[in-house]
């Protein structure tokens, strides 16, 4: 099993009270995509090490003061809306090294 995997159960297991999405797991081929688009966007190099970038979008990142994540009354629509971003229908979770990524709704809905 990859660490990836294991990254997602502890979630949901830690937020068993919270319903998790609907998600797909992208395959391989579509992970590399990710990857190089993702790079790509935020000008940061193409490394080998998946953990290099990681680090640099960390370091490269900026901290909002006014908000935070941890809270938990966090919203990340709040978030964008306050910083007139438009918010996504769906969302791509790195749960790792760019291996191992879930598309999700932005926002929960049921799926009939």
């Amino acid at each position: 099993m990859k660490t990836a995997n294991n990254g997602r159960i502890n979630f949901i297991e830690g937020n068993s009270k919270i319903p998790f999405s609907w998600h797909r797991t992208l395959n391989e081929k579509e992970c590399l995509k990710a990857y190089k688009k993702a790079t790509k966007r935020i000008k940061i190099s193409n490394k080998k090490d998946m953990l290099d970038i990681i680090q640099q979008i960390v370091d490269n990142g900026i901290y909002l003061s006014a908000y935070n994540a941890g809270d938990n009354y966090f919203s990340l629509s709040k978030v964008l809306t306050d910083l007139k971003i438009q918010q996504p229908v769906t969302v791509f979770i790195n749960w790792h090294r760019f291996d191992d990524i879930d598309q999700m709704f932005f926002r929960f809905r049921q799926i009939l």
